[in-house]
């Protein structure tokens, strides 16, 4: 006898867990149970939660869930999950009616002053309550979440995901300074003769950067080159921008400060990095598409010559002292001695844009 009410009480375990998991429906547990005239005291609710964390603008503005709250009952439960991030977003509620167990996703609405409240990295209130209808709260927990600064780029996250698409956030075509720079650009088109493909020996220069638009008598390669050249003829002629290495030690949580194209522009310095996201915002606004290869310790830009070619020019963008020949031979050799590594990522803004990676500025 004492063997089979062991048996029952593993049975009970079994049922209740897979329950749980969704796997058997509350009826049929039910069923077992009062079959043998057992009961199970269902007074609890189980709660938990997950929180993104370091969290930064760019994870913010693209991931669709920063939290994620699982709420597992035997009986039906309904209530309010409600969380907030002190200071940062706006209070957060959502209705639930969980039988069994649900997991919801939970992404809280910054605050408008987004560019304020992310000046500088910062330990942030997050809070979370649970309540039932009649409002007695179900779950109340808080805890300290580091968010970090505007300039803030992860490059990857503890469990080793890598989150190097969201370099695009920080591709900011329609930013004030970068149209700027885009119209000083045009003033250096007359350095780079083109030649006419349809009247041979005949040269002339673009009027405008416009990108792939209403040019049949050039070839393609040549078109891209004429238009990266004068806008980085005018980054370092025009603004005089110059290239500084980066000292900046390892960070414990893979992240790195990175300027926007406006700040570069305006302080007229940038990393590698910083420079290549400087002319691709300038690509990306004339209606080119770039992209931006990273390897271990450097990145550089390229620009496909024309939508969907999957052929593109490459640029040095570090070549701020040296012509746009020497920056355009540089940036080839750098993708000739890389195309094999492994560890080379090439991040298409285009294709990034389309899964929901947006400017963040």
């Amino acid at each position: 006898m004492k063997i089979i009410k062991k048996l029952l009480e593993y049975a009970i375990v079994i049922l209740v867990f897979l329950y749980i998991v969704n796997r058997i429906n509350l009826t049929k547990i039910e069923n077992v149970l009062s079959t043998f005239n057992i009961k199970i005291p269902v007074n609890d609710v189980e709660i938990s939660y997950r929180v993104l964390s370091p969290l930064s603008p760019a994870i913010y503005n693209y991931e669709d869930s920063i939290v994620k709250v699982t709420v597992s009952s035997l009986k039906p439960v309904s209530g309010t999950i409600n969380v907030e991030f002190t200071g940062i977003t706006l209070p957060y509620e959502q209705s639930f009616l969980v039988t069994g167990r649900k997991e919801f996703n939970i992404k809280p609405v910054l605050l408008p002053q987004v560019d304020e409240i992310f000046k500088e990295a910062k330990d942030v209130q997050f809070k979370i309550e649970v309540k039932d209808p009649s409002g007695k709260r179900l779950y109340v927990k808080s805890e300290k979440v580091r968010m970090l600064s505007r300039n803030d780029m992860i490059w990857k996250l503890s469990d080793g995901s890598d989150l190097s698409p969201l370099i695009a956030s920080w591709v900011t075509p329609e930013n004030a300074e970068v149209r700027k720079l885009l119209r000083m650009a045009v003033d250096y088109l007359d350095r780079y003769k083109l030649s006419d493909t349809k009247k041979t020996g005949a040269k002339y220069t673009l009027k405008a950067i416009a990108g792939y638009v209403n040019q049949t008598n050039v070839k393609k390669q040549d078109l891209i080159f004429a238009q990266m050249a004068a806008i980085f003829d005018a980054m370092k002629d025009g603004y005089k921008i110059r290239y500084v290495s980066d000292i900046e030690t390892g960070r414990s949580d893979n992240s790195q400060s990175i300027k926007f194209p406006e700040e570069v522009l305006k302080l007229r310095s940038g990393l590698c990095i910083e420079t290549v996201v400087t002319m691709a915002s300038a690509c990306e606004a004339a209606g080119m598409n770039p992209v931006i290869l990273i390897n271990e310790n450097h990145a550089i830009l390229g620009v496909e010559t024309s939508p969907g070619s999957n052929e593109y020019v490459f640029w040095e963008t570090t070549d701020l002292t040296e012509s746009s020949q020497k920056a355009y031979q540089d940036g080839v050799k750098f993708y000739n001695s890389n195309k094999n590594n492994k560890n080379l990522r090439i991040i298409d803004i285009k294709k990034a844009r389309d899964q929901g990676i947006k400017p963040l500025g």
